[in-house]
């Protein structure tokens, strides 16, 4: 009898840390709720340290550091983009990115602790390996699926082919 109650407390306990709110959703996308759309990309804060800094960032569901252009194409500055994030309510992403953390510092974000951003105030802000991390998805990273490249090639022999023709018959 003892057995089976400390085998049903077991149980009992391995469900609810299964069930925790701070469990981590890494691997998973997320939802629309923590994306801000910006210069038509997708933007999330990923995460309260920059990648090998004190933290492991998990890229995915094309999640990609952004390139400058991109964050200069998106907001005008930091304010712009602080702003984006924090109203009307914060949009935090890293319990779907961060192996360590599952919050965000809006008071880093707003002090200029940018991982790799052009808006970050000096060099000490923007590679601080406390840096806030933001991952983008959308147009400007992606690479073309193989079946695209057949597709353009198919089409510019198509063309070939038909001006040819159309010389042989002058």
């Amino acid at each position: 009898m003892l057995t089976h109650r400390l085998l049903g407390g077991l149980l009992l306990l391995s469900a609810s840390a299964v069930l925790a709110p701070g469990a981590t959703l890494i691997g998973q996308d997320p939802p629309p709720s923590v994306i801000v759309y910006a210069g038509g990309l997708e933007w999330v804060y990923a995460a309260p340290c920059a990648p090998g800094g004190c933290g492991t960032i998990t890229l995915h569901h094309g999640f990609r550091l952004p390139a400058s252009s991109e964050w200069t194409s998106s907001f005008t500055d930091l304010s712009d983009m602080y702003n984006q994030f924090s109203t009307p309510s914060q949009k935090c992403a890293a319990t779907y990115f961060s192996n360590e953390y599952d919050h965000c510092d809006f008071g880093d974000f707003q002090n200029g602790y940018v991982y790799d951003s052009p808006f970050a105030p000096d060099d000490e802000h923007r590679y601080n390996g406390a840096g806030e991390t933001f991952l983008v998805r959308g147009a400007g990273g992606e690479i073309p699926e193989p079946a695209s490249y057949v597709l353009l090639g198919s089409g510019l022999i198509a063309v070939a082919v038909l001006r040819r023709r159309r010389a042989g018959a002058l």
